[in-house]
């Protein structure tokens, strides 16, 4: 049932376009529901989810401070958790915030959710309470990963805020310099009603076309020296 360092396989595959790396990317935990809808739906049903389940009670109280430690590492005090479940609850942590959002178990859960069956005289199988729990965590993982995801290219971004006011200067600043030393088939380019139709574009594409105007201009300006350089060679006045 379980294997070397504790962990529990009856889990479910994580979703398989969802890298591992990004599953680490949480959301801090200020900012409020409004804020963040898809976070606090997981977790505001996860209590719910482990009641179906006929989850232990400490057991219950255990998984969801696991759950809130992983947006605030530091909430996680053991004097909230059973003394009976502090051991697993402790086994765990070991195993980190991406192994519980990636569904992996302790594999000591089923013999405390084996206790309480057997004290509620429930037939059910534990087994399938951990391969169930183990899809409801990376259910929560996922809508955590989801929702951090919405977050990264959102408008309301600071990054990509400082990226597009960036973009949008350089865009600006290419039309003011103007046409002239441009090749003569990019100049059309240059346009004022070109202007608004750049700065609607993506910012993947403004910043594509910023770096290619921008390149264009420099390698214009490189050959017209050089042709200068080789007309005043020519027609500099030779030794007397």
């Amino acid at each position: 049932m379980g294997q070397p360092g504790n962990i529990c396989l009856l889990r479910a595959p994580p979703p398989r376009h969802v890298a591992t790396h990004q599953r680490l990317h949480i959301l801090p935990a200020h900012g409020g529901p409004h804020r963040f809808p898809l976070m606090f739906f997981a977790l505001r049903f996860a209590p719910s989810r482990l009641d179906l389940q006929l989850t232990g009670p400490s057991i219950k109280t255990a998984i969801l401070q696991l759950l809130h430690g992983v947006r605030t590492p530091t909430s996680s005090p053991l004097r909230t958790i059973s003394p009976s479940v502090r051991p697993v609850f402790l086994a765990q942590q070991v195993i980190g915030s991406q192994g519980l959002l990636e569904g992996r178990i302790a594999s000591s859960w089923l013999p405390l959710q084996q206790q309480h069956y057997d004290k509620i005289r429930c037939r059910q199988s534990v087994s399938l309470w951990a391969s169930r729990l183990s899809q409801q965590l990376i259910s929560i993982g996922f809508y955590m990963w989801e929702q951090w995801n919405s977050v990264q290219h959102s408008d309301d971004n600071v990054q990509l805020r400082e990226r597009h006011s960036t973009v949008n200067e350089g865009i600006h600043s290419q039309f003011d310099m103007g046409p002239d030393d441009l090749p003569r088939e990019i100049q059309p380019m240059l346009t004022s009603r070109r202007r608004r139709r750049v700065l609607r574009k993506s910012l993947v594409d403004k910043e594509e076309w910023l770096k290619l105007l921008c390149q264009e201009r420099r390698d214009y300006r490189r050959s017209m020296k050089a042709q200068r350089r080789s007309l005043w060679t020519i027609f500099s006045p030779g030794p007397q």
